[in-house]
């Protein structure tokens, strides 16, 4: 499943990245395989969508979540 797919409270693992262009910029941010996400909340009108990485907040644009591979751990 697609980070950007994830409702607001779910939980998820993060897979891979099937983005090369972006991948580093991710995993420089800390999205790395084997790392616990939350998805936290969205702004309006196609913003950025707030995740939870480890202890920080980190804010992506749909169209960078959309290219992250995750497992989710709750319903």
């Amino acid at each position: 499943m697609k980070l950007s797919k994830l409702k607001i409270g779910q939980k998820a693992i993060v897979r891979g990245i099937s983005s090369k262009e972006i991948s580093s910029k991710l995993v420089g941010l800390g999205i790395v395989e084997g790392q616990g996400i939350s998805y936290l909340y969205k702004a309006p009108f196609g913003g950025p969508i707030a995740f939870m990485v480890g202890s920080y907040v980190l804010a992506l644009r749909p169209i960078e979540a959309s290219v992250v591979d995750v497992d989710i751990l709750e319903k």
